[in-house]
C-alpha cells in the first residue's frame, strides 16, 4: 500500500522519547519531511535527529504560546505542514491550585493552539491530517490520575468539534488512545511482575509496543486514510 506520505511536511511534538520517537522513526521511513519538537531532554532529541539525518529539533514549552508559535514557524521553513501529531504532554503537576490551573493551560489550550495554526494552513492546501495521542485513561480511568485523564480526554471533545470546523476542507483530525505500552520509561518505573500481571488481563495477551502505535498513527496521517474522522480509535490489545 502506498500511504502517500514520502515528502509531505510532518510536525511531531513530543518527538524524542518512547511513543513520540516511534512515532517520527515511522515517518521517517515513509520518506516524510519529518521536525519534532522536544521540552527537556535535548540530548534524546539531538542523538535522534542526528540518527535519522532529520532537521535539528525545536524546543517547545506546551504552557507558552509564543514558545508554541515559534516552533510551528521553525517547522515551517521546511515547507508546508500537512501532518501534526500532538503527542506532547506535561506530567502530573504538584498538588498546588496554582500548578492545576498551569497543568490544564498547558495539555488543553496548548494542542488547541497548535492545531487551529496547522489546520488553517491545512485547509488553505485543501489537504491535511491531525492525530492527536490521548491514552485509554482518558476513558477507563485509574487510581491518582484524574488531572492527566481529564486533560486527555480534553483532546477528545476537542477532535470532535474541530472536525466539523476543518473536515469539509480536507483536514482529518482523529484520536488514537495507546494502552501500557513498552516505552523505556514503563520498563523503569513498573515492575516486571506489575507488566506481567497487566498483559495477562489483555485480551491479544500482548502489551503494546510503541511501534503499534506509530504504525497507526502513519496509517491515520496518510493519503490511505481518505475518510475516518473524528475517530477516538483505541491501541491496548482489547483492553
Amino acid at each position: 500500500m502506498n500511504l502517500g506520505l514520502e515528502g509531505k511536511g510532518v510536525l511531531v511534538t513530543g518527538g524524542s522519547g518512547g511513543i513520540g520517537q516511534a512515532i517520527v522513526r515511522a515517518f521517517a521511513a515513509e520518506g516524510a519531511r519529518v521536525h519534532f519538537t522536544y521540552n527537556s531532554n535535548a540530548e534524546a532529541a539531538k542523538h535522534l535527529a542526528e540518527t535519522l539525518a532529520l532537521p535539528d529539533p525545536v524546543r517547545m514549552d506546551l504552557g507558552d504560546e509564543d514558545s508554541i508559535h515559534s516552533a510551528f514557524a521553525a517547522a515551517k521553513q521546511d515547507g508546508s505542514i500537512d501532518v501534526l501529531i500532538n503527542n506532547a504532554v506535561q506530567w502530573r503537576p504538584s498538588e498546588d491550585a496554582f500548578a492545576k490551573a498551569n497543568y490544564f493551560k498547558t495539555n488543553i489550550a496548548g494542542p488547541m493552539t497548535l492545531t487551529k495554526l496547522a489546520a488553517q494552513d491545512m485547509a488553505a492546501r485543501s489537504w491535511g491530517r491531525v492525530v492527536n495521542i490521548s491514552s485509554n485513561i482518558a476513558e477507563d480511568g485509574m487510581a491518582g490520575s484524574a488531572l492527566y485523564s481529564t486533560a486527555k480526554a480534553a483532546l477528545h471533545g476537542m477532535t470532535a468539534s474541530l472536525q466539523w470546523d476543518f473536515g469539509s476542507k480536507g483536514v482529518l483530525i482523529n484520536t488514537v488512545l495507546p494502552g501500557l505500552t513498552l516505552t523505556e520509561r514503563t520498563k523503569s518505573f513498573l515492575p516486571d511482575e506489575v507488566r506481567e500481571g497487566e498483559r495477562t488481563k489483555t485480551p491479544s495477551g500482548e502489551l503494546s509496543s510503541p511501534q503499534s502505535v506509530a504504525n497507526l498513527v502513519v496509517f491515520l496521517s496518510s493519503e490511505a486514510n481518505s475518510n475516518i474522522m473524528g475517530e477516538r480509535i483505541r491501541v491496548t490489545g482489547g483492553r
